[in-house]
């Protein structure tokens, strides 16, 4: 809205005007998905030793930018 906020913990309204480097931010669609992750995948979004990950699982699940929330372990199965 015009004003630079140091205040921490500041609540940002859905009307605000929020830029970053004079770019407009926009508020990103919430998506959920269910997941029943099997054992040898991994819980993250890429790995660098070139493990299976969950996002390879839902790759066509959405156009939307998506994130695993939870923690398992490779060879733990279970909801994400």
């Amino acid at each position: 809205n015009g004003k630079t906020i140091t205040e921490m913990g500041y609540k940002v309204k859905r009307s605000d005007d929020v830029r970053f480097d004079g770019k407009r931010l926009n508020l990103e669609k919430k998506e959920y998905i269910l997941l029943n992750k099997p054992k040898n995948f991994i819980t993250t979004t890429s790995d660098e030793k070139g493990r299976r990950t969950v996002m390879e699982l839902i790759s066509s699940a959405s156009n939307n930018r998506l994130l695993p929330v939870g923690r398992l372990d490779r060879n733990t199965t279970g909801l994400l």
